[in-house]
């Protein structure tokens, strides 16, 4: 283990990073949420395809944490993708599949 100083450690891109991971959390924890109450609930088509946009925000705030490797940490060490970055973009894409998927069908309400 290396101790970082604290003076550099929590830069601006930093704290970006995490502000664009937490908005993905809140986004994608939402429109999934949203998703799973439409099996109980009729929703509109505007509301439908808001979550649609909900998700694909979702999306790129989550792609956007790759913000993370400009940080002037990685500037003097070695930063590479380990498991939580590969996995980090398998949500980045189901994320966005998702979002297209909200977005190019309306489930028809049973009458």
């Amino acid at each position: 283990c290396t101790e970082y100083p604290q003076e550099q450690l929590f830069d601006t891109v930093w704290k970006s990073a995490q502000a664009f991971a937490f908005l993905a959390l809140v986004l994608g924890g939402g429109g999934t949420i949203f998703a799973w109450c439409s099996t109980c609930f009729v929703f509109s088509r505007v509301t439908w395809r808001w979550t649609g946009y909900e998700l694909i925000l979702a999306s790129i705030c989550q792609g956007l944490v790759y913000l993370w490797f400009q940080t002037q940490m990685c500037s003097w060490n070695t930063c590479s993708m380990s498991y939580g970055a590969k996995s980090d973009l398998l949500a980045v894409t189901l994320w966005f599949v998702s979002g297209i998927m909200v977005l190019c069908r309306y489930p028809m309400p049973l009458r």
